[in-house]
């Protein structure tokens, strides 16, 4: 009879041995396939930022915690709440928390809130006058004014690199600067401030956003194709041709590169 309960006892420790192993082998076999599920889907996630931002050269910033505005065509656009500032390969895009995409050319992205400061969406040319020294710089790049002075950085970057004696331009029809000019169109000049751009599109318009003013003006194609755009900063002694892209620093004239690609990168 002991015998019998004994055996019974030793069969049922034998049970839940058998089961606790079987328990441990699962959990084990089961920690292992999670192991490989995860490590294959980060060795995915890695592929895909090297293709994404290697191969394709796709780029993203977040531009979410501030208020930002734009002028289309004299129009005034305003950004807000969740929104991505994105390049791939054939253009940037702004995408808006509500969905909505816009596509962006070159023209700067305002800050609403903050004084003096820019986002410019595309690579854009810096021109050094006084030497005749052409650069480029990245999309996304910030231009800010900070005591007295005009800096350019990338974004979210700490540091500044100061712009001196330069202006920028997209390599179409847009140009920026970054001192006060005064635009001759014909018999009429019009003074901007810094900050301020003129786009000049070829015998058609030209359209001229003055920053400190928040003005926007439009020279209809009648008087725009009959003259060409001038730009003069007399502090600086130099004068740009919008209409033909070109600018001089006394007698001497210099053609600007188009193909913003084959510059050489401005160190910032």
């Amino acid at each position: 009879m002991q015998n019998n309960k004994k055996d019974k006892v030793e069969k049922k420790d034998k049970k839940v041995q058998t089961k606790k192993k079987l328990n441990t082998r699962i959990n084990k076999d089961t920690i292992l396939k999670v192991s490989i599920v995860l490590i294959t889907l980060l060795f995915i996630f890695i592929i895909y930022q090297i293709f994404n931002n290697i191969i394709l050269k796709n780029k993203k910033v977040d531009l979410s915690g501030q208020n930002y505005y734009q002028y289309f065509y004299g129009m005034y656009q305003e950004y807000g709440g969740k929104i991505d500032l994105i390049r791939d390969k054939e253009s940037v895009q702004l995408k808006l928390e509500s969905g909505k995409i816009l596509n962006l050319d070159s023209t700067p992205i305002y800050y609403k809130d903050i004084l003096r400061k820019v986002i410019l969406p595309s690579k854009m040319e810096i021109v050094q006058p006084s030497s005749g020294t052409l650069y480029k710089i990245d999309e996304f790049s910030n231009v800010f004014q900070e005591n007295a002075s005009m800096y350019v950085k990338k974004f979210n970057s700490e540091n500044g690199k100061m712009l001196d004696n330069v202006f920028l331009y997209d390599g179409e029809d847009l140009y920026f600067f970054v001192d006060e000019t005064i635009i001759t169109i014909g018999d009429q000049e019009i003074t901007v401030s810094p900050l301020s751009y003129c786009i000049v599109n070829y015998r058609q318009n030209i359209e001229i956003y003055d920053y400190e003013k928040n003005e926007y003006t439009i020279i209809p194609e009648d008087i725009a194709k009959t003259v060409d755009v001038q730009a003069t900063n007399a502090k600086r002694d130099y004068n740009i041709n919008l209409s033909v892209d070109t600018f001089n620093m006394g007698d001497v004239d210099q053609l600007l590169i188009r193909d913003i690609e084959h510059l050489q990168q401005f160190e910032y």
